[in-house]
Order: C-alpha cells, then structure tokens, then sequence
C-alpha cells in the first residue's frame, strides 16, 4: 500500500534516479535518457525557468518522480490564473496513484487553478482517475495549452487538464479575457 510511501521535494537529482531509470526505460521506448545527468541539467541547474521536483520512495527505492512548473498567466489585464505544469513525470508504475495524489494536493496547497500535462506515453488511466480530462474534450477545448505567448493550436500529443477544486473563473475561459 501506500502507507510506507513519501513524497518529497527535492533540489537535485542523485543516483536514486539512475537506479529508477535503469528499472523503467523499458517502459518509455521513445524518449531521451532520463537519468540524473540530464533531469540536472534539464530541470535543476535551468537558469531560465524555476522548478519544482519531486520524488516519491518506498525505503530507499525510488517509485516516481515529478517535475512541475507553476505558471501565472499573463495578459494585459491581470487574470490570477495559474497553471500547473506536470513538465517530466517517470514512473515504474507502482507509484503512480499516491504521487499524483501527493502533485495535485502540491498543486492545490499552492493555489493553482489547473494542472496540465502533455505526454506521447499512454499513462491515461491514472491521471484520469485523478479528475484529468483529455484536452481535447468538448470542455476543454476553448482552453489555451500554451499561456507566454497564448496557443489554442492542438498538437498529436496527449493532453490533459484537471481544474482546481475552487473551480476556474468563468470569465477566464472566455477568450475575450484572455487579451
């Protein structure tokens, strides 16, 4: 279970990670190598953007780890809009329903009104379960994906949105406001 489960907020990523790597790349037979030297360079030494990253661990064993971006959204007119960015998420799979629940909590704790992730892996069923909707669901579809400059453009990547508990401004999704 989950009991013996943390979820932890990290500022580098060590060797844990190479270890957690090694055990899932099977799992992501299309991407960059993800082990500690890149997710560094990628996320933890970034001079141009601020990230939050996490990691989630049974014992000693890394289960998952997770890379937020939190985004306020900027237009002429003050929106206080803010996107929560799932930017990298890895997983061996067991770890999966406990860090979401922890990211989104994170999230929630930290007053962003939406959390979003665009993903080329099929990891649809956990984060639906977590309230994530396809971004390209009837509901969702006025929602911009991209905010520093606004998109509405839809690529072949899987996207998904969760809306915050406080429930998103009205005037926010209507695209008049948003200029």
């Amino acid at each position: 279970g989950s009991g013996s489960l943390v979820f932890s907020k990290v500022q580098k990523f060590g060797p844990e990670i190479d270890e957690l790597w090694s055990r899932v790349r099977h799992r992501y037979p299309v991407t960059i190598r993800r082990n500690s030297a890149y997710l560094n360079w990628r996320f933890a030494d970034n001079p141009l953007s601020k990230y939050q990253m996490f990691m989630t661990q049974n014992n000693n064993l890394i289960k998952s780890l997770v890379v937020l971006r939190i985004e306020e959204v900027r237009a002429e007119k003050p929106l206080g809009v803010r996107a929560g960015r799932i930017i990298d998420y890895l997983s061996d799979g067991e770890g999966d329903i406990f860090t979401l629940s922890k990211t989104v909590e994170y999230c929630r704790d930290d007053g962003v009104d939406f959390i979003d992730y665009f993903s080329s892996g099929h990891f649809g069923d956990v984060f639906r379960e977590f309230g994530f909707a396809q971004g390209d669901d009837k509901h969702y579809d006025s929602l911009p994906i991209l905010f520093n400059p606004m998109s509405l453009r839809r690529t072949h990547l899987n996207f998904a949105v969760k809306l915050s508990d406080n429930l998103f401004k009205k005037e926010a999704l209507d695209l008049e406001n948003w200029y």
